[in-house]
């Protein structure tokens, strides 16, 4: 491919993208009244990385086409994204308190505005990535993407849900097929769709060979992205992540599942978080989480 690797490494044009998308995640709402609103766009507002936007619009750039090719399929998949954040800080799933630094979305409103803002996140979200086409090929073509997603991002949280607060050995291979319906099945359908609607005449009568290909790069950056993820919950400068999180939530991750399975009682209520996560240090978990990620 023709692309200079080197744009890619640029943080003005990474940071111009996330604006973007930001940008047109925040007027895309004008037409819901304000109490609501403001529940949907409050972690638009508190800011993210939109790493799957830009993970997308990179592999578009890199396969000879342009950002322009996949951009409204960006914006729809940071949305579904986004909505799925809200749901899976719901009360009824991981109950987290806080999330980007502020608090999440039902305890900063109620729990009725949490769920009716990822409704509206998730709709608008497919309609955005319904927007990109041009053809009933492509529409169908992303139906049929966008349909597998919900189904395994459906089936991941249903695995989160299950290994929450198991004070038994999740094995290693559980907790990554976790991750790959969950974490990576949107950077997935990125990847597989970067290759279907790029623009580029490098891709001429090789879009069936790079498909795959593209589906598969995707979903392991992703479970790269849930590995560092899960390290940088025991990062205690991060003023935007709740420190200790996954200590306290007895959630299993690489960093957790290791830990336990070298005798730290990491999920042991009668010791302080704190001094379970100096143990948790101690048996070398944090280092195996970075090494796999």
């Amino acid at each position: 491919m023709s692309t200079n690797v080197n744009d890619f490494t640029n943080n003005d044009k990474l940071n111009a993208w996330k604006q973007e998308v930001e940008q047109e995640i925040m007027n895309s709402f004008d037409d819901i009244d304000s109490p609501l609103r403001e529940a949907v766009l409050h972690y638009p507002r508190a800011g993210g990385k939109c790493v799957r936007p830009i993970f997308l619009f990179s592999l578009a750039e890199m396969m000879g086409g342009s950002k322009r090719d996949v951009f409204d399929i960006g914006v729809g998949l940071e949305m579904i994204h986004v909505s799925t954040l809200i749901g899976d800080d719901h009360p009824v799933m991981d109950d987290d308190n806080k999330r980007r630094g502020v608090k999440s979305v039902h305890n900063k409103y109620d729990e009725q505005r949490s769920l009716l803002a990822s409704n509206l996140l998730l709709s608008q979200g497919v309609h955005r990535c319904q927007s990109q086409a041009e053809t009933i090929e492509q529409s169908e073509s992303i139906s049929n993407i966008l349909n597998r997603l919900a189904a395994e991002l459906n089936q991941g949280q249903y695995y989160d849900v299950s290994y929450m607060g198991n004070d038994e050995i999740v094995s290693e291979e559980k907790y990554i097929n976790l991750v790959r319906s969950k974490t990576a099945q949107i950077y997935a359908a990125a990847g597989e769709l970067a290759v279907l609607f790029t623009e580029s005449s490098e891709l001429d009568g090789k879009r069936e060979q790079y498909q795959s290909s593209g589906k598969q790069l995707g979903r392991y950056v992703g479970i790269s992205h849930q590995f560092f993820d899960d390290v940088i919950d025991f990062r205690e400068e991060d003023n935007k992540k709740e420190v200790y999180s996954d200590i306290k939530t007895k959630t299993n991750t690489i960093v957790t599942i290791h830990a336990k399975k070298n005798g730290c009682p990491v999920f042991d209520d009668t010791i302080p978080v704190s001094k379970r996560a100096e143990m948790l240090r101690e048996t070398g978990s944090l280092e195996y989480g970075k090494q796999k990620g």
